[in-house]
């Protein structure tokens, strides 16, 4: 299968070329920086320069694509970037364009691509609590759920076209490297405690079970949003909990939400939302998950093998 993936370089897109590489998928990165992605990704992967606006030779890499996967887009939550006005468009920004631009590109194509895997994010349902969320639970009312439902509205246009469009709304993805190494940071220095309110609903997933359901989605049938979480979510003090022993720390500072709202800012509401969403429509399908228990998936994510 041919198969173009934009972001390529980032957390979930390395994992996930590797992958498609190892299924004997033929992939292309679109990039933006195409000498860094040809060291990062290596000699089994083409690359193309792309820009998200506008036209350009990049389009023609859709003429010989079976699937793409839109990965596309900055850092929700970076350490070093505030929620300034101007960021939070770029959130925003980067992942509408791209996806438009993808659109704009299959529409071109002379033979179309099958399907199209657009990211998407269980931010699209805001902040509710304990409540359970499945695929048919409404949208939110923020700043992140408004972004990602105009992420999905962009991706919308290719299933006019003939295209099996897929939007794995992905949960807190666990991995070396990732947000839970954010996360475990004041741990290593004996210092780690609740990153939030203890009954802050956290869904998280394992990066080995995202780059799956992404290369299922390409390679199966299953259409729409999908929820991209473990089938068991827990609180975030459960969380805390498990980070603490696995690294032989105590869990005693409570960085608890005034603090957070204080140090991060308008950042907070990210790391704050409380989002109880459960995997239906991928269990129902008969995905089998790798890792299920929390217990399993942090000390995965954070000892070496």
């Amino acid at each position: 299968m041919n198969t173009l993936v934009t972001g390529a370089t980032g957390f979930i897109g390395r994992a996930l070329v590797q992958e498609l590489v190892r299924r004997g998928h033929r992939v292309v990165a679109l990039t933006r920086r195409p000498d860094a992605a040809r060291k990062t990704l290596g000699p089994g992967v083409q690359v193309t320069e792309w820009r998200a606006s506008g036209r350009g030779p990049w389009m023609g890499a859709f003429n010989q694509a079976d699937g793409v996967v839109n990965l596309a887009g900055v850092p929700v939550v970076s350490p070093l970037k505030p929620w300034t006005e101007s960021y939070r468009a770029a959130v925003r920004d980067s992942r509408v364009n791209a996806t438009r631009a993808v659109v704009e590109g299959i529409r071109s194509a002379e033979t179309r691509p099958r399907v199209l895997v657009n990211q998407s994010a269980i931010g699209y349902y805001g902040s509710q609590g304990a409540t359970p969320l499945t695929e048919e639970s409404p949208p939110g009312n923020d700043f992140l759920s408004e972004v990602v439902q105009a992420w999905e509205a962009a991706a919308r246009p290719a299933e006019e076209l003939g295209v099996r469009l897929v939007l794995p709304r992905t949960g807190i993805v666990l991995g070396r490297g990732g947000l839970l190494t954010q996360f475990s940071l004041p741990f290593r220095f004996f210092a780690g405690g609740t990153m939030g309110y203890p009954d802050q609903w956290v869904s998280w997933i394992h990066l080995d079970d995202e780059v799956a359901i992404l290369a299922d989605s390409l390679e199966g049938e299953l259409r729409g949003p999908i929820n991209a979480t473990a089938p068991e979510p827990v609180t975030m003090d459960v969380l805390s909990r498990q980070i603490g022993a696995v690294l032989h720390r105590p869990v005693w500072v409570p960085f608890y939400g005034p603090f957070l709202k204080l140090v991060l800012g308008k950042r907070a509401e990210a790391v704050l939302a409380s989002q109880r969403v459960l995997p239906e429509r991928l269990q129902a399908a008969g995905y089998a998950f790798r890792f299920r228990d929390i217990g399993e998936a942090v000390p995965a994510s954070l000892l070496k093998s």
